[in-house]
């Protein structure tokens, strides 16, 4: 779900979420197949691969994004970004996304 509503422009298949959360891909299966009746998530293919994304137009998506936000905090997520960028001294926010607002990237300083 992280994947999905803490940036709506995130867009993933099936095999890539298994070697990224190192899960079967019956149990992501599972879920994907939850959240898209749940219609949290949208579906579409791209040649052979089915990709799911963020239903940005659900009702509950806002606040399902809100929730994970408060909960992981800005502070987490460029934690999980400068971890794979290396030892950094000093870190600076700009654009969309220091604004609070929704960003395909994730512009650092």
């Amino acid at each position: 779900m992280l994947k999905f509503f803490l940036n709506s422009d995130n867009k993933a298949w099936l095999r890539l979420l298994e070697s990224e959360f190192k899960e079967s891909s019956n149990a992501i299966r599972h879920e994907l197949v939850r959240m898209e009746k749940a219609k949290l998530l949208i579906s579409f293919h791209q040649g052979n691969k089915k990709i799911y994304q963020a239903n940005t137009k659900h009702p509950l998506y806002p606040e399902i994004k809100s929730l994970l936000m408060k909960h992981f905090g800005l502070d987490r997520v460029l934690e999980r970004v400068t971890t794979k960028l290396g030892n950094l001294e000093e870190v600076y926010l700009v654009g969309k996304l220091a604004q609070g607002q929704d960003s395909r990237l994730i512009d650092l300083w």
